[in-house]
């Protein structure tokens, strides 16, 4: 049985309100081609593009309303007080406007000279969750289980080296470029939403979530593309750098702990949730792995995905002394 969708994720609304500002510019066209691609790439992007405009309307509407004009007429011996009220009001709606254009920086108060200090971190992210951290420049990365990441801060380079596992990279507005390396490739922002992953094999995929990438390869004669928003890159060490694809709008949505599947083999569905689960989920028959799956699952808990699989596939759970979970007919 597939679960309900859950709310709309924080990723997601953090993109549609970046496309809501970005299209309010003057120079929104120039964007249209990547807008209407990125809306066409899931349905969810519309739908969270919607709240977006809704909510950005409804804070002009606040500001320009008749309704304070009228208060103002009515009673001019508190002009001054009615002027205020007003100017409170414009900058809630210019810190609207910039929480739409700006990536957040969440958990983090630092200041400009503290951010610009040199800084050595090590994130390591253990086998079965996902970890949300600040950076010291307002960046947040978000760490896939099974992570490992070194970063270095210094007065005028923001470089990180993707070791292992997935990450998802939310870029502060920032003078200083922001590198990430993995397996001999790099990924070169400024203000931007993207995932770097590190697979088997050496290859190494990008995935750009909001704004523009410059993607190096250590292979091939050409070894530069600039990646746009909705588009994907699979670079791999012995190949040629390849052109961007169209990216798999519900890979994007791993930090939720939710994926939609549509006719995925079982088999392929137990290994992305043993990927975080404690007590694996092993099948019984390996013929089972063949069975088709197509839903929305909560895939970060083993337990939870293992009954509901049982129900969808008419299968039956047994859980094992040593924590196992075994689907058998």
């Amino acid at each position: 049985m597939a679960e309900p969708m859950p709310p709309e994720d924080e990723a997601l609304r953090d993109v549609a309100a970046a496309w809501v500002a970005r299209m309010q510019r003057p120079d929104a066209d120039r964007f249209r081609r990547e807008f209407e691609a990125w809306l066409a790439a899931d349905p969810l992007h519309r739908g969270a593009y919607n709240k977006a405009a809704g909510r950005f309307h409804d804070a002009r509407l606040l500001v320009h309303s008749s309704r304070w004009d009228s208060r103002r007429s009515a009673q001019p011996r508190h002009g001054l007080a009615v002027l205020a009220l007003t100017g409170l009001l414009l900058a809630a709606a210019v810190l609207l406007v910039w929480r739409l254009w700006s990536p957040p920086a969440v958990g983090l108060d630092a200041s400009k000279s503290a951010s610009t200090q040199a800084v050595r971190l090590t994130l390591d992210n253990p086998r079965g969750a996902v970890a949300r951290r600040p950076l010291p420049d307002g960046s947040v990365v978000t760490l896939d289980t099974a992570t490992g990441l070194q970063i270095a801060f210094t007065a005028d380079r923001r470089e990180f080296w993707l070791q292992s596992g997935r990450a998802r990279f939310t870029v502060a507005h920032d003078g200083r470029p922001f590198v990430v390396h993995a397996a001999g490739s790099s990924v070169t922002a400024t203000g931007t939403m993207f995932d770097v992953t590190v697979a088997q094999g050496g290859q190494v995929l990008v995935t750009l979530l909001d704004g523009e990438v410059l993607v190096r390869s250590s292979a091939g004669p050409e070894r530069t593309r600039l990646l746009k928003t909705g588009y994907s890159l699979t670079l791999d060490p012995n190949a040629p750098l390849p052109s961007p694809a169209l990216a798999d709008s519900q890979a994007a949505q791993w930090p939720t702990g939710m994926m939609s599947f549509e006719g995925a083999r079982l088999h392929d569905v137990v290994a992305i949730a043993n990927r975080y689960a404690p007590h694996p989920i092993r099948l019984a028959d390996p013929s089972l792995g063949e069975a088709q799956v197509s839903g929305r699952f909560r895939i970060d808990n083993a337990s939870r995905l293992a009954t509901n699989l049982a129900r969808y596939l008419d299968l039956n759970v047994q859980r094992q002394s040593d924590g196992e979970i075994l689907l058998a007919p």
